[in-house]
Order: structure tokens, then sequence, then C-alpha cells
């Protein structure tokens, strides 16, 4: 079929397609995705992911795997979750564990990663939200425009449930109270209190950490009203070890990166993986695989490592980013200027790791979960440029993110300041590419590459 070429080419073995072929077929139908779609994303993969590796290969097909799943999970699950990105992830996870009839998911994730990363197909999505609720030129947030159109064209099921984060910015509780009255849907809002005094990073208040731990609690309640699952902390431990386990073999990845020169990876490649270990882990298509496919990685990278094999020239200028595009375009254009991208901001820093005081299980997840927000964002980006000894950093910022716009200024001034790494402030949103193209950045960032590359050769000299 038309479609096998591009399945191949994601990691899907012979008897998968096969096997899978009616419901694959199905979830094209209500994507609206036709063979000219699929020849475009066979280009696209071709081009901006690196095929070589098996392990991408694979990633790339699970998420493809997880946007069919999404597509057709009102015809094959019980019940549908929503929770808005970024999750309070503990959350997330457990009401994953609880059965395989619910589905649950961040769709916004899923659908700018596939249907935006893989098709380039995503600007039908974004025009029906601004046709809507969210009206174009006024800097809202691009996943809730995914997410609310996707709805409104049929491309994912209106779900039972949302949980919103509210801890997070004031936009998506908004918008999930609008789309809950108009389809009738209850909404289990987990909001925050975002009050801190910087110097205490990461330390966080027991004020904020006991009332999030309590709007995780109330949000279960409604879960369980919801479904009629109840979730159990015991189904939270597993969840957490679950989580935790894929977070030390991301580690693994990590420190391989870190230590590496030339770089055996790009950035396009690291967002796919991370993000699969960190966004779509709380997602129920992800299994036990996804650990399995973290470690095929390493194996990968360490072959190419040991050869002195990388995507970049040995002494690149090695940077720490923001976060990941799911639109592949942009972050290739880090990697064609020359940059090797080998931390983002999703890192967890050493800092973050100290051991929690809090007995209660729900308020130590409220305490890891929020030691980011606002000003500590910009002392934790300062802490990952220090820990990595970077050369310097790129903070691309989305306009349309209420949290991330905080602090950008205050990163780069904190961080040139203290510890006199080059910030290059990039304004851009990561999953609409309309206004802020691979092209309109370039210029900026090749002229702060040619920077970091003359600063470097000095200091060798």
């Amino acid at each position: 079929m038309y479609y096998d070429e591009l399945l191949r080419l994601c990691g899907y073995e012979p008897e998968e397609i096969e096997n899978e072929r009616t419901r694959i077929e199905k979830a094209l139908e209500k994507l609206e995705l036709t063979p000219k779609d699929i020849d475009r994303g066979v280009k696209r993969v071709s081009q901006y992911f690196d095929i070589e590796l098996t392990s991408i290969r694979k990633m790339m097909g699970l998420w493809l795997k997880s946007l069919i799943d999404l597509v057709l999970a009102r015809e094959e699950r019980e019940k549908i979750i929503y929770c808005a990105a970024p999750p309070f992830p503990q959350l997330a996870n457990a009401m994953v564990m609880v059965s395989k009839e619910i589905f649950v998911t961040s769709p916004e994730v899923t659908v700018s990663q596939t249907l935006g990363g893989i098709f380039d197909k995503l600007n039908p999505v974004l025009e029906a939200a601004e046709g809507d609720l969210l009206p174009a030129g006024l800097a809202y947030c691009s996943g809730l425009q995914v997410r609310l159109g996707g709805i409104i064209k049929g491309v994912i099921p209106v779900p039972d449930l949302l949980v919103s984060s509210g801890f997070v910015c004031d936009e998506t509780p908004k918008l999930d109270e609008l789309v809950s009255k108009r389809y009738g849907i209850p909404v289990a809002y987990v909001d925050g209190v975002n009050d801190e005094l910087e110097e205490r990073w990461p330390r966080v208040s027991d004020k904020r950490i006991e009332y999030i731990a309590q709007e995780a609690r109330d949000a279960l309640a409604i879960f369980e009203e919801v479904t009629g699952y109840k979730v159990t902390e015991e189904v939270s431990q597993r969840a957490n070890e679950r989580s935790a386990d894929l977070l030390t073999r991301g580690n693994r990845v990590l420190d391989l990166i870190r230590s590496a020169d030339p770089s055996p990876i790009s950035f396009v490649d690291m967002g796919i993986a991370f993000r699969l270990a960190t966004r779509v882990a709380n997602t129920t298509t992800v299994s036990t695989d996804t650990g399995g496919l973290v470690d095929l990685l390493y194996r990968e990278l360490k072959e190419r490592v040991d050869r002195g094999e990388g995507v970049l020239p040995k002494g690149a200028p090695r940077i720490a980013m923001g976060l990941p595009w799911t639109e592949p375009t942009g972050a290739r254009v880090i990697d064609e200027a020359g940059l090797a991208v080998i931390v983002d901001m999703t890192t967890i820093t050493e800092l973050e790791r100290i051991p929690s005081e809090y007995e209660d299980y729900w308020e130590r997840s409220a305490e890891a979960t929020l030691r980011f927000c606002g000003i500590k964002f910009a002392r934790r980006f300062k802490q990952i440029c220090k820990e990595w000894g970077v050369d310097g950093a790129i903070l691309n910022y989305p306009i349309g993110c209420r949290d991330l716009c905080v602090a950008p200024v205050k990163s780069r001034d904190i961080i040139m300041k203290e510890l006199g790494v080059p910030v290059l402030l990039l304004e851009c949103d990561h999953i609409d590419t309309r206004d802020y193209s691979a092209e309109a950045m370039r210029n900026r960032v090749e002229a702060f590459a040619e920077m970091l590359k003359a600063a470097k050769a000095a200091k060798t000299k």
C-alpha cells in the first residue's frame, strides 16, 4: 500500500503492518492524510531524522502508534482522559497505570510531533482553532490551538475528562472551562500557588507543595467518579517507579552525549528521544518497550562514540537549548550552523536531586514538579549551563507560552553575568512555523554560531 514505505522507515516490522492495516487505514482517513501527504512524510523523515539509527526509526514508529491509538480511542477504549501539557507527571502516570481500557494522553504533544513534525500538515488544525475560540494574532498557545483544533475537526475524539494544568499558566484552565461548557466534559483543575522566593530554589515552600498535593488528590477523586477506577497508592508507586526507570535510562544517554566530542546525535533526534521518555511516557500507548528503545539508542550512540564519529566536526561549540521543537526544521538550523546541542532545559540538575523531606507520596511528587516556574526557571537554566560546562546557550522561548515567557531576559542576564556564557534569546514557536520559520531564525543563529566558534578558537591558541 501507499503508506508501507513510511511505516517501514519508521521501524514497523512487515507483520506489524499487515496486522494493523485496518486500524492504520481507518486512522489515516480520520486524519485526512492522502498519498501525497504520506510521500511528504517519507521525504521529511528521510531528510530531517537520523534514520541510520534503528532506535530513532522505532521511536518515530512509536509516535505514529501513539497517534493511531489517539485517533481511534473513542472506538477502542472505555474512557479518554486528556492531561494538558505539561502535565503533573506523577498524576498522569498514575492514571495511565490504572487500566488499559482508560486512554490517557496529552494530545497536543502527539499531534504536533506527528501531524506537524512528520507530515507538515498542522496548519488546518491550527486554523480551525483560530476560527473559533483562539483567534490568530493574540499569541495564544499553539499547543492549545492544536488540541482545540483537533477536536473541532474531528481529528481527535472529545475526551471524557480534562485534567487542566492550572499550576503552569492561566490560559489552559480558561480554555478547558470553555471546552467543558461546550461539550459537557468535566474538568479536574490542578491549580497552584506560584509565589516563591528565588533564593530558595531548588527548595519549594510548604504552602505550594501542600496546595498542589491536595489538588492532585481532588483530581483523582474526579477521575474515579468519571472512570469507575480508583488510583491506589500502590498504583501510584508503580507508575513512579516506571517513570524513574525511564529517567535513569535516559540519563545514561545524556551522560554519553555530555562526554562525547564530536556529538553523536542531533538536536532534532534528541527531541524525539527525550520527548518520548519524558512526555509521551505518560500516555497509554507507551509500554515497557520504551525503556528498551532508550537502551538501544544508548548502544547505537556508544558505537558511534567509540568509532569517533559524530553529526558535527570535532570541537564544534557545545551549547544548551531551551525546549526541543516538535517541528524539525527549526532544530535543523542549529545543526546546520555547526552548534552541538548537548543538553536542554528539560534536564534535571544535580541540585534538584536532593532527597525530599516529605513522607506523603503526593507531597513528594508536588515538590519535584514545582521546581520549575518563573524566576526559578532562570536559576535552573543557569545551573544546567554551569553543570554541563557549555560554550553558549540559545534560549528559544515560545511567544505564546505564558510560563516560558516569564523569565527569558532575566535568564540571559543571570547566565551571562554569573557564568560569562554567551546567550542568544530566540523568540519562536515550537509548534507553529507560520510566523517563526526556520529561515527567519537562520541569520541570528548563524551569527551567534560564528561568534562562539571564534571565541572557542581564541581559547585554544
